[in-house]
């Protein structure tokens, strides 16, 4: 298979499994917002809380489908098209800080994902810039949320549980990938140079 092809297959697979991911995250957001409703102080923030909830079910399709066309959107930019929805700056600043810790968890595999796409396509991704990184999933997710027209304050408490239940649970993903991409025939640096000493 090309390794283009590779790839465009990958990104599905990966859209497939974070769709799946924010299922997740439907069925765990209820005991989330309990759980942030029960540790606030004030009623107007437990209040705020139980509205999210009833917010997030009347949405939860939109949501699904909104998020879903702009992972497939994003898979443009494997192959160097860089034009993406615009978003406001603190949007980006929001999935930036959302993804931060986690993209730093994930940097080995990270890298070498971007490291097997780059020299089998011949791109020039960054590992934060790859559509499937932390930080690109955290920017389709907060810009849906954006979309839907959740105010920063829905957005700040719906950021948490994204992060603890799809963010930290991408290493099994990506693990796959980086397996998928090596089966495929496309190397690491390191691998092509044992491969040509060899």
């Amino acid at each position: 298979m090309q390794p283009r092809n590779v790839v465009t297959a990958m990104h599905q697979d990966v859209t497939g499994q974070l769709v799946e991911l924010i299922e997740g995250l439907y069925f765990n957001i209820e005991d989330g917002l309990f759980e942030l409703a029960f540790r606030e102080d004030t009623e107007e923030a437990r209040s705020r809380c139980f509205d999210l909830m009833r917010e997030m079910r009347l949405r939860k399709h939109q949501l699904v489908q909104i998020f879903a066309n702009k992972l497939t959107k994003y898979q443009r930019v494997w192959f160097g098209n860089q034009n993406l929805d615009e978003i406001s700056a603190e949007a980006e600043l929001l999935s930036a800080r959302a993804a931060e810790q986690v993209s730093d968890h994930f940097q080995v595999l990270l890298g070498m994902i971007s490291e097997r796409v780059n020299l089998a396509i011949g791109s020039e991704l960054d590992p934060n810039e790859m559509p499937i990184s932390p930080r690109m999933v955290a920017r389709a997710f907060i810009s849906t949320c954006l979309a839907l027209r959740f105010d920063g304050a829905a957005v700040d408490l719906v950021q948490d549980l994204f992060r603890r239940f799809v963010l930290e649970r991408l290493g099994g993903i990506y693990a796959q990938c980086n397996e998928r991409l090596e089966a495929a025939g496309c190397q690491t640096a390191s691998e092509l140079d044992f491969a040509s000493t060899a």
